[in-house]
């Protein structure tokens, strides 16, 4: 699919002559050949980049023991928090420091994890930068390298096209639709599938299946080619981005993405921080800059590009859009309660005109704890959306909304929304509040009725 092959190399931590020095001294058994370049191997094979802020950073590194049985002399090491995540082999840490020869039999740097590293009666801190060295290339202690592989693989003339409702395969061939690949190209229970790529997972065939953001090996598509989707969020542009062969690395980050497109942004509490402003940061810039409600089909490519640069931007932390975020968030959040129309033990209900984002507002203020569920209309959208704090785990969304509306009505058991492309009223937002109240009630085995003020709007017209 793609037109060039993946670097390949190794990856990791990489050591100062003067390091090597030290390490060399503090060997109490030192072999013949001292190693070159010595480094922490995290991961070897196809070559992961690194996010760019920890490139050129010094990292303390504990050496933690020492072994040598006359082929292999090295030590076992400690990494700091911040780069286990990235860490990727399945061998203890280590660092191989020299090599020898045991009956005729050299030996080599892989073997020094198989040795049994004894503590040292004190642990000695070194430092170490992130690098790579990849094969063909040479070493490289920035991402100049992968940064104009990426730019020189990227295929060229590839659309992006978004389809708002679901259109059969006769339907597409007759619009001159061949979607090479689609991204959550899902209306309900149906999927448009690419010829080659298909990435989805909210519908019962690909539930199983990772985020498109955080799917890893999607193989790139040629020039010229087509992406069909049904919406732009950040879970779609991650997949898109993907295909694209330009999907910024920071698996953090697009873990969070996943973890909130899957559980809600309720949840975002229980993301780190770093990726949390990352997350909030794009999605400030992206309620800044809404797109038009898409009612036929459309070539978004532009807007999909423009979406991406900003994700790099996030990604690489960019700090006037990390301060937006967080300002954008405060406000917001006093926005989201302006909204509110009702809320009881069961639900909160939402009205939100302008269309900002309610369906995460559970915690009430009013009463001083977490409401299970809401129910918001997008004024903007005219689109209704059920949200369940707990993921769906005592009444699933997406049977209710699918109960009421059809198949064509979707999304996860924490939350799901009317059809895409039809409009709803404040009647259906009435409609959709009863059922999930009545459905609480018969939980709790309670009868609370909704009700509104004379001058709000009521749910039982």
């Amino acid at each position: 699919m793609g037109k060039s092959k993946q670097l390949k190399g190794f990856q990791g931590i990489f050591l100062e002559d003067e390091i090597e020095q030290q390490l060399i001294a503090l060997q109490k058994k030192g072999l013949d050949s001292n190693i070159e370049n010595m480094h922490i191997t995290f991961k070897f094979g196809d070559t992961e980049k690194y996010p760019e802020e920890l490139m050129g950073k010094e990292f303390k590194i504990r050496i933690t023991g020492y072994a040598s049985d006359g082929k292999n002399s090295g030590f076992s090491v400690e990494l700091p928090e911040e780069l286990k995540p990235y860490y990727k082999s399945s061998s203890i840490p280590h660092i191989t420091v020299s090599i020898g020869e045991v009956d005729g039999v050299k030996g080599k740097p892989v073997d020094t994890a198989k040795l049994d590293f004894k503590p040292l009666k004190e642990p000695v801190e070194i430092q170490g930068k992130l690098g790579y060295f990849i094969f063909g290339k040479g070493m490289s202690m920035d991402n100049s390298i992968i940064n104009e592989h990426q730019l020189s693989n990227i295929p060229q003339n590839v659309r992006v096209l978004l389809v708002p409702k679901y259109m059969e395969q006769e339907e597409l061939s007759a619009a001159n639709i061949n979607p090479d690949a689609t991204v959550e190209a899902e209306y309900g229970e149906k999927v448009i599938k690419g010829e080659q790529v298909t990435l989805a997972h909210h519908t019962k065939e690909y539930e199983n299946n990772p985020a498109p953001c955080n799917t890893p090996d999607v193989p790139v598509l040629a020039d010229d080619s087509t992406i069909v989707v049904s919406h732009l969020d950040l879970d779609t542009l991650g997949g898109i981005a993907a295909l694209m062969g330009r999907k910024k690395e920071d698996p953090e980050f697009w873990r969070a993405a996943e973890f909130i497109d899957l559980n809600g942004p309720h949840n975002l509490f229980q993301v780190g921080e770093e990726a949390r402003k990352k997350y909030i940061a794009y999605q400030a810039y992206q309620a800044n800059h809404r797109n038009p409600r898409f009612t036929e089909v459309t070539d978004v490519t532009d807007i999909v590009l423009e979406h991406l640069g900003i994700i790099d931007r996030v990604i690489d932390g960019d700090k006037a859009l990390i301060q937006e975020g967080i300002e954008w968030d405060e406000e917001t959040k006093k926005k989201i309660e302006e909204c509110l129309v009702f809320e009881n033990d069961n639900v909160r209900v939402f009205n939100s005109p302008n269309g900002v984002f309610c369906s995460a507002a559970y915690y009430s203020e009013k009463q001083g704890k977490v409401i299970p569920s809401t129910v918001t209309r997008n004024g903007k959208f005219k689109s209704v959306t059920v949200a369940m704090a707990d993921g769906g785990k005592k009444v699933s969304a997406k049977e209710l909304v699918q109960e009421l509306w059809g198949n064509e009505a979707g999304g996860h058991p924490g939350i799901a929304g009317s059809p895409r492309g039809q409009e709803m009223t404040e009647k259906d937002m009435q409609q959709l509040a009863k059922v999930v109240n009545e459905r609480y009630n018969k939980i709790n085995e309670i009868d609370e009725p909704i009700y509104f003020e004379p001058d709000e709007i009521s749910l039982d017209d």
